[in-house]
């Protein structure tokens, strides 16, 4: 049926439906029975003989025909699709031929892409006597909405499956393979994201074309095909964790954690699964970690202690529970980590709960700002001779309690001594560097931005590296010390490593300040990492290593005989010299040359003289074009030049401005002759091509210059 029914009207008598012919009529009720029916049938109905003549049409057909009307009597091929001979591949020609219902769709314009489109299903007419074909009826409906919801369907289905290509996540959706019984026996790919085929080093079609059982032929026996089948079944989500050994695209298989989320999708499920070796990694780090700071903390000989606050009703903090000391704090307490933890400080210092450090500790856990205590007087006890000691102690918010880090005076000063020894030991260690090394520390205006950095200090490296004393930069500011540093934007990148955080590690080309001489370009490898409110910077001198590399670079692109580029230098260059013509409207002549009879010259002359001639021609070339015009020697004996702005002169005159230059070298006495046909070419921004093109089209030209020589 339609998507949208038509409008019934009354029918005109003068336009009635005649009576059926006698052969098709045979086989359908009487004229006032069937009038009836298709006067209620708002789809079309359209009765024809075997000669494709309407013999009978419903009033649906007559309102969507019009303009076309009468219809009884015309053939159908006339009314519909305006023939005047039956269509090819007639449906209602096989219904005749074959006897069976052919269904098929079609636009009634097939010109118009809004044109509406029509079911039509035909059926075969026959007579209840004989059983002979002798008429076809013509169902119609319109299907344009149902088409376009398809149509709809599938580009929301397209952005879906795009949408699942963009995600890293790996999603794949299977469809349950049964047996004769019913029962699940396999899972078929019916889809895989990119990152589902990368993972199994596939391409799309191959996913698909595949089932689980197929990649894994064990995998029915799994408890992962046991939690499919009862994700299909229950509908129930199911998420595991699952460790596999994979290539990863190479021959060593690899460990490698995922989690999935199976979830029922039809008659089959959808898999969302993503990588989570690195997470897992981390959590085992982590415990890791957690470990080791509790080794690490066993190992230091401050003691610390964890409490969480105890309340009372009222939700007053009236004690603190120990939860975790570590072993320098059992030792003082004479006490082992168990025993530490089943008691409150106030079950091991009863006056506890009456003294100031109580009160500090409350302060904290009710602001979170730390509460420091100088000199605590503690008394040892149980085994130990009781001692009267000095303790420094720190206390900060932990959650709902504190952590509480202290340690003995007399430790502390030992460790002063040794923090003293170890900043020696580093400034010793980076004196000894050959790399430059500095620390500057962040200048900031009233609005707490950095507009500079202090030199904090450098070692001797640096010093050679600047060609100045210490006394001449530490303390003074960097953008003293090096005028030129904002313009190399090193400044901005220090800056934006304290902000961030981000280390820095860039190649930089910086000026070095020099007594009666203008400054000297620096290639520098510089390094900086943030180190308080500023940043630790090394840097390398790499001038020698950035010129060689400029060189190597030139070899690659530039002819060695001639200095001119060679074929890759000059198409790499001459393509984007097109590319800057086409923006800019401008032409460009491509001038395409070739040296008259060199072999000859090596043959009689020896290859000496035949450099010559090509060293020469080079010149020549050199002398008569601009810089900014791109030359080069792109084979043994031919030469290119691709003129950027020829502005103000024609191709002729250029030729005749070569030709001149050419013989006035050839007149020198000591000079090789030079016999070189060329051809010019013009590029024309209007009607583009390519650069592969106009060589051709210069070289042809090129070619009847060198007939018109010879000739």
């Amino acid at each position: 049926m339609a998507d949208t029914p038509m409008e019934e009207k009354p029918t005109d008598p003068d336009r009635r439906t005649p009576a059926v012919a006698a052969g098709p009529r045979t086989s359908l009720a009487g004229d006032s029975l069937l009038d009836g029916i298709f006067a209620g049938i708002r789809d079309g109905i359209v009765v024809l003989d075997r000669d494709h003549t309407i013999v009978r049409v419903n009033p649906a057909v007559e309102q969507r025909c019009a303009h076309a009307m009468p219809l009884v009597g015309r053939k159908c091929y006339d009314v519909f699709h305006g023939r005047s001979t039956p269509c090819e591949n007639c449906h209602d020609q096989q219904v005749f031929d074959h006897g069976k219902v052919v269904t098929s769709e079609a636009p009634i314009d097939p010109s118009n892409p809004d044109s509406p489109w029509y079911e039509t299903r035909s059926f075969p007419l026959r007579d209840p006597a004989t059983g002979e074909i002798n008429g076809v009826v013509q169902y119609t409906r319109d299907v344009t909405n149902r088409r376009r919801a398809r149509h709809r369907l599938a580009e929301a289905e397209q952005r879906l499956h795009d949408a699942l290509d963009a995600i890293f996540e790996c999603v794949t959706v299977y469809t349950a393979v049964r047996d004769s019984s019913g029962r699940i026996v396999d899972f078929q790919t019916t889809f895989a994201n990119l990152s589902a085929c990368r993972i199994h080093h596939k391409t799309r079609e191959q996913m698909v074309s595949e089932t689980i059982s197929d990649r894994d032929p064990g995998f029915p026996k799994t408890e992962a095909f046991t939690a499919y089948c009862r994700v299909v079944e229950t509908g129930q989500p199911y998420v595991l964790d699952s460790v596999y050994h994979t290539h990863d695209g190479g021959p060593q298989l690899v460990r490698r954690a995922y989690t999935t989320r199976v979830a029922k999708f039809g008659d089959g499920i959808v898999l969302a699964w993503h990588d989570i070796t690195s997470e897992a990694e981390t959590r085992e780090q982590l415990r890791s970690s957690e470990q080791r700071f509790h080794d690490c903390l066993d190992a230091i000989f401050d003691c610390v202690t964890i409490y969480t606050a105890v309340r009372d009703a009222g939700g007053r903090i009236v004690d603190f529970q120990t939860v975790f000391g570590n072993a320098a704090a059992c030792r003082v307490w004479n006490s082992t980590p168990e025993n530490l933890l089943r008691h409150t400080i106030g079950q091991r210092t009863h006056a506890f709960p009456t003294t100031e450090l109580f009160a500090g500790y409350c302060r904290t856990v009710q602001t979170g700002e730390p509460y420091v205590a100088d000199s605590v007087q503690y008394t040892g006890g149980g085994e130990t001779p009781r001692v009267r000691r000095a303790y420094n102690l720190r206390a900060t918010k932990f959650g709902d309690g504190i952590v509480l880090a202290w340690h003995d005076i007399t430790q502390e000063v030992a460790t002063r001594e040794q923090l003293r020894d170890s900043e020696q030991r580093f400034r010793t260690s980076l004196e000894t560097i050959l790399d430059a090394f500095a620390i500057y520390t962040a200048v900031r205006d009233d609005a707490g931005k950095i507009t500079d950095f202090r030199i904090e200090y450098v070692n001797e490296s640096a010093c050679a590296a600047n060609g100045l004393t210490r006394d001449r930069q530490i303390g003074h500011l960097l953008s003293e010390v090096q005028p030129r540093i904002r313009l190399s934007g090193l400044l901005d990148d220090f800056i934006r490593t304290v902000e961030t955080g981000e280390p820095l590690i860039k190649d930089a080309w910086l000026y070095k300040e020099r007594a009666g001489a203008d400054p000297a370009p620096r290639a520098l490898d510089v390094r900086a990492a943030k180190l308080g409110d500023g940043v630790a910077v090394t840097w390398r001198d790499i001038t020698d290593r950035k010129l060689l590399e400029t060189q190597l670079q030139a070899l690659t692109i530039v002819d060695e005989a001639t200095g001119l580029y060679n074929r890759r230098g000059f198409m790499t260059l001459a393509e984007q010299q097109i590319k800057i013509a086409d923006r800019a409207g401008t032409e460009l002549y491509l001038l395409f040359g070739d040296l008259d009879n060199l072999k000859t010259t090596n043959d009689g002359l020896g290859h000496r003289e035949g450099d010559r001639v090509i060293n020469d021609t080079a010149q020549v070339i050199r002398a008569t074009f601009r810089d900014a015009d791109i030359l080069g020697r792109i084979g043994g004996d031919e030469f290119v030049v691709l003129m950027t702005d020829p502005h103000g002169i024609t191709p002729d005159q250029l030729a005749a401005r070569f030709r001149n230059a050419i013989e006035a070298h050839n007149r020198a006495p000591s000079a090789p002759a030079i016999a070189l046909s060329f051809g010019i070419a013009r590029y024309d921004p209007a009607d583009p091509c390519p650069l592969d093109a106009l060589m051709k089209r210069a070289d042809a030209l090129m070619y009847e210059d060198k007939r018109r020589r010879r000739g």
